[in-house]
């Protein structure tokens, strides 16, 4: 064999690994907003310390675009709080390895907690703002004038529902 013949033969292989690479990285779908969405719902609802999973953000103001992240509520028993960060991360981590975290060291809300979340496979702009809420605690972030309408995936019970919201129904 020549050594030009060696070379072309191992350009060729050269050659069909990387397109071979190009394939897998095609099937590497982006993971979207609904599939964290739906994701999370499957794996949240059916556990028990769970009462409700909604969003607020851009979508309460329906201003959902490609640059918006998503702002998800979780209300929970008081003593689970560190139970649901592991499950929406467990949950999160099906979907894409989790690229990067940021949780929330002190907030000024007593009763919440909160972390960012950067998906491996998502576009950049998907993040993630979890704020994971004692189900003791006054503030939920429903007040529609300061946080809009937000859209429940699924409330158990009125207990998701803070004091003031729950007034102002009944008012």
């Amino acid at each position: 064999m020549s050594p030009g013949g060696y070379l072309g033969c191992a350009s060729h292989a050269l050659s069909r690994n990387q397109l071979h690479m190009e394939d897998v990285n095609l099937n590497k779908k982006k993971v979207t907003r609904d599939a964290v969405i739906k994701t999370l719902v499957d794996a949240l609802k059916p556990l028990d310390y769970v009462h409700a999973f909604y969003e607020s953000g851009a979508i309460a103001f329906n201003r959902v675009d490609e640059w918006s992240d998503i702002d998800l509520n979780l209300v929970v028993d008081d003593e689970k709080v560190n139970d649901a960060f592991v499950a929406v991360e467990t949950a999160l981590k099906s979907l894409s390895p989790i690229k990067q975290k940021f949780a929330i060291p002190q907030l000024p809300w007593p009763g919440v907690s909160q972390a960012f979340y950067r998906l491996e496979r998502a576009s950049e702009y998907l993040l993630i703002d979890l704020a994971v809420i004692k189900l003791s605690g006054q503030e939920k972030f429903l007040e529609p004038e300061v946080h809009g309408k937000a859209t429940f995936y699924f409330n158990k019970s009125d207990k998701g529902k803070s004091a003031s919201s729950k007034q102002r129904r009944a008012g």
